[in-house]
């Protein structure tokens, strides 16, 4: 595992299109988190990992989370099997039924990546403008499909559901990540190396550099949505609908109004206003205060906080 900083939403977006244009270790997968002391996740694991005195992560219920699953995939398709007339191949398909629950909001075990680096970058800088971070940088990891396909992963395994029937999967250039009960946090800080942009992606080196993190000031986050929307990618690309014509009005509202230090923040159902003055951190603000989340406190590298739910639906 690499990690580096950069300065500026331009040198992101250089490192991520060098990364995916060379096209070293083969296809790449991009993931953006808008807080960088949050865990690599998925959202049914929140609230309930541990870590012991060695840094170790484990789920504190795991056998309840198990049962939620299993019970979520039965009702999935009798659901589907009655209701709907998605074709019944999908229906018998258990990771195109936790997909599909997963981009409408339901809790899993499957972690959202994208094919594209553009898409990764965009999740980052609209989770990072969406709410107050508990730190001062966001995050976009890259992950070679060798690494995912290899046993760095401990039985978390890559997943390409078809997308009929699931139109975010389809705009967000989607695939997913099925994260093993044994894995609750696909990124361990005790063995990362810190690197620089340069040598980030070396195609010598070892297949435990195949999984990569670049940090960013959050106080880039705006301009970095600017970048992205200008080629294309935007609330509206990757929520198709009107979910996703509110998200862009959202991202446009939030940029008139940052010159003020004022946020706007989206919860797990969508973007609202947030404009009260005592309930926000300002982006004028590099260092701001630290709250302890269910992870953990943040100044505590090895109970990271976890994310709060995602954007992605």
């Amino acid at each position: 595992m690499l990690e580096c900083d950069v300065s500026t939403a331009s040198a992101l977006m250089d490192v991520l299109h060098d990364i995916d244009r060379r096209g070293w270790s083969g296809d790449w997968y991009f993931r953006g988190q808008g807080d960088a002391s949050w865990r690599l996740s998925p959202t049914l694991f929140r609230g309930s990992i541990t870590t012991d005195t060695t840094g170790n992560a484990s789920l504190a219920n795991r056998q309840d989370l198990v049962d939620h699953e299993n019970a979520l995939v039965s009702a999935m398709r009798t659901v589907l099997c009655k209701k709907s007339i998605v074709p019944e191949r999908h229906v018998a398909n258990d990771d195109y039924l936790l997909a599909l629950a997963r981009h409408n909001d339901v809790k899993t075990r499957l972690l959202d990546w994208s094919r594209s680096p553009m898409v990764g970058a965009y999740f980052a800088a609209a989770g990072s403008a969406a709410e107050p971070p508990q730190s001062a940088k966001f995050s976009v990891f890259a992950m070679a499909r060798i690494y995912a396909e290899s046993n760095q992963m401990k039985g978390s395994r890559i997943v390409e559901p078809p997308d009929g029937g699931n139109e975010n999967l389809a705009a967000q250039h989607g695939t997913l990540i099925v994260q093993a009960w044994d894995v609750p946090d696909l990124w361990d800080s005790r063995i990362a190396t810190q690197t620089t942009p340069q040598n980030l992606v070396d195609p010598s080196s070892n297949l435990n550099t195949r999984l990569l993190r670049v940090n960013v000031p959050t106080t880039e986050a705006i301009k970095l949505l600017a970048y992205l929307r200008k080629r294309g990618v935007d609330g509206a690309s990757v929520y198709p609908g009107g979910r996703g014509l509110v998200q862009l009005a959202a991202e446009l509202a939030v940029q008139a109004l940052d010159a003020n230090g004022r946020l706007l923040l989206a919860g797990g159902q969508g973007p609202n206003l947030y404009l009260d003055p005592s309930k926000h951190v300002s982006r004028n603000d590099p260092s701001p205060t630290a709250s302890t989340n269910d992870g953990g406190s943040p100044s505590d590298p090895t109970t990271p906080p976890e994310a709060p739910e995602e954007s992605k639906a």
